[in-house]
C-alpha cells in the first residue's frame, strides 16, 4: 500500500506540473499574428508535393521533418492556434523526457526540479508557441541524449538503434542538432574504455554520417543568404545567450533569474570537481561530463565558427536549453538544507512566471492587422508594393480569410524588377499602398518606391503595426506639389 501511495503522489505531482505547463503554453496561443517565418511554415506545408520538394531542396531543407509533420497536421486546421498547437504538444512531451533524464543522471530530486523549471521556462514557452521547429527540436535533442545514456549503460542493440534514429530525426528537424554528436563523443572520455560498446558506437556513427550526407551537401551547396542577417558575435553574446535560455532576455527580472540558475550550475560543477572529476573515470563523472558537454560544446563550436562565418544566433542554440535546465536543477538539488532550497526554488519559479508574462506581452510584427488595413480600404483598382518578397507570405496567409473581397494587385516583388526605380507605374491605379518593415541599413527599396510614386501620388496615411509600416498613396487629381520623403 505504501508503494501505491508513493506512485499516486508522483502521478498527482506530475499531472500538476503538466497542467501548469500546458496552461502557460496555450495562453494567448492564437492571439498574436503569425510572423514571417511562421507564415512561411504554413505556406510550405500547404504546397503540392512537387512544389514542396522543390522548395525544400532550393533553400528550406533545414526543417524538413517539422514541415512533413505540419503538412499532415494542417488537415485539422490552419488557424494560428491550430498550427502552433503542434509545437505545444511537442513541448509537453519534453517534460516527462526531462524527468527521466534528470532521474537517471542526478536522482529524483533533480528530476522534479528540472521538470518544474522547464515547465515555467520563458524561452521554452516562447518557442512552444511558434509554428517553427524549435519545440520539436528540443524534444528530439532530449530523447537523443536519453537514449545515448541508455546505450552506454545497457549496451542493448535496440537502444543503439533508437538513439541513431532519434539523432537523425533531430538533425533533420534543425541542422544545429548535429552539434550533439561532438558533444556526446567528447563526454565518452570520462568513461572507462571497457564500458563502451565500440562496435555498436562505430556502426551508429557510420549510419549517422551516411544518412546526413544529403543534409551536409545541402548546407555546402544551397547557400542562399539564409543566415546573412546574423551579426558578428562579440564575447558579450555568451552572456546574452545565457539570458535568452533562462528568461528569453534580460527584462522583467531575467537578469536575477539568470544569476540564480548560473549559481546553481556552478554548484553542480563544484560537486563534480569534488568527486575528483578530472582524474577518475566513472559513470557518475560521465553523467556530469555528458550534461556539461551538451551545454558547452555546441555554444563554443558555433562561436568559433562565427568568427569566420556568422551563425551564432540564439534560437539555433536552443539545442542546449535542456542541458542548462538539468545542470541548474542538479545544483539546486545539492542544497541539503530544506529552507535554502525552498527559498531558492520558489524565487526562481516566481521570477520565471514574471518573465513568462513578459513573453506574452512582447510586441510581435502584426501582419494580421497590416493585411486588414490593406484589404479594408482596397479594391481591384489599387496596388501594393512590398518591401521584400518574404512580406508577401504572411499577407497571402491572412488574405485567404477575406472571402469575396477584391484584392489589390501586387506589383512588387511580383510585377517589377528588383530595386529598379526607373519603372513607372501604370496610370490605372487610384491608390498604391507601400508595405515597409525592418530591413538592412541604407536599404534602397523604400527610396526607390518613393521616387516611383512622388510625382503622381500623394501620401495620405501611414499606419504602424509593431514595426510594419503601411503607407497609403492616392493619385493626384490636380497640382504638382511634392511631398516629403517617407521615413
Amino acid at each position: 500500500m505504501h508503494g501505491w501511495d508513493i506512485a499516486t503522489s508522483r502521478s498527482i505531482r506530475f499531472a500538476f506540473i503538466l497542467a501548469l505547463a500546458a496552461t502557460l503554453r496555450v495562453i494567448g496561443l492564437g492571439h498574436k499574428s503569425l510572423w514571417v517565418d511562421e507564415a512561411a511554415s504554413v505556406l510550405i506545408a500547404k504546397m503540392d508535393w512537387g512544389s514542396f520538394v522543390h522548395t525544400l531542396w532550393q533553400g528550406e531543407g533545414n526543417m524538413v521533418l517539422y514541415y512533413l509533420l505540419l503538412r499532415a497536421w494542417i488537415h485539422i486546421g490552419d488557424s494560428e492556434f491550430i498550427v502552433r498547437l503542434l509545437s505545444v504538444l511537442a513541448a509537453l512531451v519534453t517534460l516527462p523526457v526531462i524527468y527521466i533524464l534528470g532521474k537517471r543522471l542526478f536522482g529524483e530530486s533533480a528530476a522534479w526540479i528540472s521538470t518544474l523549471l522547464l515547465a515555467v521556462n520563458a524561452c521554452h514557452i516562447a518557442y512552444s508557441q511558434e509554428a517553427r521547429s524549435y519545440g520539436l527540436l528540443m524534444l528530439l535533442v532530449a530523447l537523443s541524449n536519453l537514449y545515448f545514456l541508455k546505450c552506454v549503460e545497457s549496451r542493448h542493440a535496440l537502444d543503439w538503434s533508437l538513439y541513431t534514429l532519434l539523432t537523425l530525426l533531430a538533425i533533420h528537424t534543425h541542422f544545429f542538432a548535429v552539434l550533439l554528436l561532438p558533444a556526446q563523443w567528447l563526454a565518452l572520455l570520462w568513461l572507462p574504455p571497457s564500458t563502451i560498446s565500440w562496435e555498436k558506437l562505430g556502426l551508429s556513427i557510420l549510419v549517422t554520417i551516411l544518412l546526413i550526407t544529403p543534409a551536409a551537401f545541402f548546407v555546402l551547396t544551397k547557400e542562399a543568404g539564409q543566415v546573412d542577417f546574423i551579426p558578428h558575435p562579440g564575447i558579450a553574446e555568451l552572456y546574452h545567450l545565457g539570458l535568452f535560455l533562462t528568461a528569453q532576455g534580460g527584462k522583467a527580472g531575467g537578469v536575477y533569474l539568470f544569476l540564480i540558475c548560473l549559481s546553481a550550475c556552478l554548484v553542480g560543477v563544484l560537486a563534480a570537481l569534488h568527486q575528483d572529476f578530472h582524474r577518475r573515470r566513472s559513470l557518475d563523472n560521465w553523467h556530469y561530463a555528458l550534461v556539461l558537454s551538451w551545454l558547452l560544446v555546441p555554444v563554443l563550436l558555433v562561436y568559433v565558427i562565427s568568427l569566420r562565418k556568422e551563425i551564432f544566433y540564439y534560437r539555433y542554440l536552443t539545442v542546449c536549453l535542456p542541458a542548462w535546465i538539468l545542470l541548474a536543477a542538479h545544483g539546486m538539488s545539492r542544497l541539503r538544507a530544506r529552507l535554502p532550497l525552498f527559498i531558492l526554488l520558489w524565487t526562481a519559479l516566481g521570477l520565471s512566471l514574471i518573465t513568462d508574462f513578459a513573453v506574452y506581452f512582447k510586441p510581435r510584427e502584426d501582419w494580421r492587422a497590416a493585411t486588414d488595413d490593406l484589404l479594408s480600404c482596397g479594391h481591384a483598382r489599387d496596388a501594393v508594393l512590398f518591401h521584400a518578397a518574404y512580406g508577401v507570405v504572411p499577407y497571402e496567409y491572412y488574405r485567404e480569410t477575406w472571402k469575396g473581397v477584391e484584392h489589390p494587385a501586387i506589383l512588387y516583388p511580383k510585377g517589377l524588377p528588383e530595386y529598379d526605380d526607373r519603372v513607372s507605374l501604370p496610370d490605372s491605379y487610384n491608390q498604391v499602398c507601400v508595405v515597409l518593415y525592418p530591413g538592412r541599413p541604407q536599404d534602397p527599396v523604400p527610396m526607390a518606391f518613393h521616387r516611383m510614386l512622388v510625382d503622381r501620388y500623394r501620401l495620405t496615411g501611414l499606419q504602424d503595426f509593431n514595426g510594419i509600416q503601411v503607407l497609403h498613396y492616392s493619385r493626384r487629381i490636380q497640382g504638382n506639389q511634392r511631398l516629403e520623403k517617407p521615413r
